[in-house]
């Protein structure tokens, strides 16, 4: 992961919040550790200016597999999902998903 330019490594929940929120582009998105669980990813993506969170980690088989980890308040009545297509981007282009600017997960 250390050689990926979207993973920011151990920094916090808020610190990636303020990366992306400085950046103010919908789509942005960065990859850190997770807080709570180790050896679990965090892919935080920018949306209409609320940062979505969602871990991300590798599966006994060796495919990736996400969930929400953290949800804006005004969305958690009627979350978004995300799709995910192997590849890497920085900001967002065009997720399939109605509400969700880009798909991202790392590619092995």
């Amino acid at each position: 992961m250390d050689a990926l330019p979207i993973y920011h490594g151990g920094i916090t929940r808020e610190a990636g919040e303020k990366l992306l929120l400085a950046a103010g582009t919908d789509g942005s998105y960065l990859l850190r550790d997770s807080e709570s669980i180790p050896g679990v990813y965090c892919l935080c993506v920018l949306h209409q200016g609320y940062v979505y969170t969602y871990r991300v980690s590798k599966t006994e088989t060796g495919s990736w597999s996400e969930e929400f980890a953290f949800i804006p308040v005004r969305h958690r009545e009627h979350p978004v999902g995300l799709h995910c297509k192997g590849g890497v981007v920085g900001q967002g282009g065009g997720g399939s998903t109605p509400g969700v600017p880009g798909r991202a997960l790392v590619s092995q």
